[in-house]
């Protein structure tokens, strides 16, 4: 009796085409291999992880050939969509557009522009973790093609397995046809359907069922099924008995032939019959992937099926699936296979150990290297894909397409990695270029005071080209004029400006840029060029300073303005002076450090109008700008975040010719430390107005907070 089987199977189905999209491009030829390159938005290029599913699974939706298509992926949009400044939350650029995070035929998630192109399946955006950010998103199986499922989870090799021919996943992934009840042949996969016959059966067993699923179901030495589905023993032949003929191995008889043996209603051959081997009671064990025999005496044994064989020896010995790469070889010889890295480990006809290249790899001679690998592009061998021309970057390979892999804060432009926030010929995005004079700062374009001809910037933020301090000078309304301190209505009262670009040490003077009196050195600071902005700075140690000249008493005055660009040490001594007026008879105006404090004290030394202000945290290293004025009127203080009012007396009507920047007048001691940039000292006291058009001045020439 021959029965083949046709049970109604829920098979999955899709397209048959594969869902695929173009890369993002342009691109330049390299061989079979692309170079992703800039056109418009920044691409999005790092390499793809695809992730693991728990456990195999095929889509539900059906789609039978000729029917309606499944959505395809997502078609490359307008051109009109990109944008310079970058996409909207959810999307990218690719191609010089922006396309969605979730759009297959760009890839999945943020990073990437190669489509999804998935083996007889039309791919989608999963997130394996059940999240909702971008970064979650990888290339998923959206539905199988007809006939196919994804058996082993890994979106990266699609629809992998056949179900209409594959003998361990027939019909439905997992269903395996060599471990059907008592079937010992072959077998095979036909449509989706386990299928055998009654050669198949063990001994003893035939098919009567019409679940193919059931195997050889039905026990032919039972009396109620002797030797056919249909035969049962009557009273007058109330047993079944073996024969022993292959053609007819089972019949009714009365009683039991001679070297028989009664159990139950059936007569049997204690020496043979591995259900009854020895005695009616004794059962040979089962064996997985094996049939059970009896080898007389009692003595079980077992033969392994069509599509299992020996593995081990004597009583380790047991039946393995043929294509178990874990036990792989006939008796002795049955062992694991090796594989190489990124390789998962086969066995064919259960003696032939081999070697599969894991989803997202492919072999390069006995090696199998991953497609995103920049020296194997995609499935060729000995690709090198080039790295960057500009800035910190690796080479990449985006599956079929080498790409650029830019370092953390630097974006890809063309073929260069670039700082958006910083880069000048790339400020804000690709391709944006700063002006003449201008520097990139925040992704914005800004004049950039180092740079300019004339070391300064206008009110606008433009760089303005006439030579250093001219139009401050002249008034005449060209670059600077205001905020530079030779434009103020008090400009008249300046006695003293001395810019540290202006300072040579070797000459021992440092010129007043006022005209009236240069600062001069026995024991001279250093400069430190391009130190603050790209202007220099004077360096005090400790042990330098300079005596301020007076010529005509330009310093006898009841009021004065000090404004200036410094950052002392906390280093110094206790009460170091930055900067101190005096005539030496005990008169002073100074400004110093605060005891041992990171504090910058003001203070007034006159007799009874003695008194002072304290700026706190304006001694703490940092660049600030400091302004403080004394009049008859009050005082103020500031110094960078610090701003005090008050009263600390007039300053006496007398000649401040004993004057010194950088230690104290009487001792040349309580010597200074730090940097100083600019001062600017006037015999008046300024309005709020001015002090705040000079402080304009050098905050935007140092580039203060």
């Amino acid at each position: 009796m021959t029965a083949r089987f046709a049970p109604a199977l829920a098979l999955v189905a899709a397209l048959g085409a594969v869902a695929s999209g173009a890369a993002c491009n342009a691109i330049v030829g390299n061989g079979d291999i692309e170079f992703v390159t800039e056109a418009g938005a920044r691409d999005a290029t790092a390499g793809e992880e695809m992730p693991a599913q728990p456990e195999a699974a095929v889509a539900e939706a059906s789609v039978e050939e000729g029917e309606a298509e499944a959505p395809e992926a997502g078609e490359p949009p307008d051109a009109g969509l990109a944008v310079d400044a970058g996409c909207e939350a959810g999307g990218k650029a690719c191609a010089g557009s922006c396309v969605a995070f979730d759009d297959p035929g760009y890839g999945c998630g943020p990073t990437h522009c190669s489509p999804c192109e998935l083996l007889n399946a039309v791919a989608g955006c999963g997130t394996p973790d059940g999240g909702v950010d971008g970064g979650a998103l990888s290339c998923d199986v959206a539905i199988c093609k007809t006939g196919h499922a994804d058996c082993n989870g890994t979106p990266l090799d699609g629809c992998e397995t056949d179900i209409t021919a594959d003998l361990y996943n027939c019909g439905t992934c997992g269903h395996d046809c060599t471990r059907l009840p008592n079937v010992a042949g072959n077998v095979s996969c036909e449509a989706g359907i386990c299928t055998f016959d009654d050669s198949a059966c063990a001994r003893g067993y035939g098919i009567c069922s019409t679940n193919p699923d059931d195997g050889c179901d039905t026990s032919f030495s039972d009396s109620s099924h002797c030797g056919g589905c249909t035969t049962s023993c009557s009273t007058s032949l109330p047993d079944c008995s073996t024969t022993g003929n292959v053609a007819t191995p089972f019949v009714c008889t009365s009683g039991c032939a001679p070297g028989l043996s009664p159990c139950g209603a059936s007569c049997v051959d204690e020496q043979t019959d591995p259900n009854h081997c020895g005695g009616c009671t004794a059962q040979c064990p089962a064996v997985t992937g094996g049939t059970a025999t009896c080898l007389g005496g009692g003595s079980c044994g077992f033969t392994c099926n069509a599509n299992d064989h020996l593995c081990g020896t004597g009583s380790g010995a047991s039946c393995a699936a043929n294509n178990d790469p874990n036990n792989c070889g006939v008796g002795a010889a049955c062992g694991k296979c090796a594989a190489p890295a990124n390789a998962n480990p086969t066995c064919t006809g259960g003696t032939t150990c081999g070697y599969a290249c894991i989803p997202g790899a492919h072999a390069c001679g006995t090696a199998c290297v991953l497609n995103d690998d920049p020296n194997n592009c995609g499935s060729l061998c000995g690709t090198d894909c080039p790295g960057p021309t500009q800035g910190n970057g690796v080479a990449s390979c985006d599956g079929n397409v080498c790409a650029i892999a830019c370092g953390e804060g630097q974006s890809l432009c063309g073929s260069a990695c670039v700082n958006e926030q910083t880069d000048a010929s790339n400020c804000g995005h690709c391709g944006q270029a700063c002006g003449s004079g201008q520097a990139c700062s925040g992704g914005q374009c800004v004049c950039n005071a180092a740079s300019c001809a004339a070391g300064c910037c206008d009110a606008s933020g433009t760089c303005q080209t006439a030579a250093l301090f001219a139009p401050c000078s002249a008034g005449d309304g060209n670059a600077c004029v205001t905020d530079c301190p030779a434009a103020i209505p008090e400009a008249q009262s300046l006695v003293l400006w001395l810019v540290g670009d202006t300072y040579v040490s070797d000459a021992a003077v440092w010129t007043d840029q006022s005209g009236h009196a240069d600062a001069t050195c026995s024991s001279c600071p250093s400069a430190s060029a391009g130190a603050l902005n790209g202007h220099a700075t004077v360096s005090f140690d400790g042990s330098s300073f300079f005596a301020l000249g007076d010529p005509g008493g330009i310093y006898q005055s009841t009021a004065f303005t000090v404004l200036l660009v410094a950052a002392p040490d906390p280093g110094a001594a206790s009460n170091a002076q930055l900067l101190a007026l005096s005539d030496g008879a005990g008169n002073t105006l100074s400004l110093q450090r605060s005891s041992g404090d990171p504090d910058l004290l003001l203070q007034l030394l006159s007799g009874a109008n003695d008194g002072s202000l304290v700026a706190t945290g304006g001694w703490s290293g940092s660049a600030e700008f400091v302004a403080a004025e004394v009049s008859s009127t009050g005082a103020l203080l500031t110094a960078g975040s610090s701003a005090v009012t008050g009263d600390v007396g007039t300053p006496a009507d007398v000649d401040y010719d004993a004057s010194y920047l950088g230690t104290a007048p009487a001792s040349q001691g309580l010597n200074y430390i730090g940097q100083v940039a600019e001062v600017l000292v006037f015999d008046t006291a300024l309005s709020s107005a001015s002090i705040a058009s000079v402080e304009s001045y050098l905050s935007m020439r140092y580039a203060l907070p």
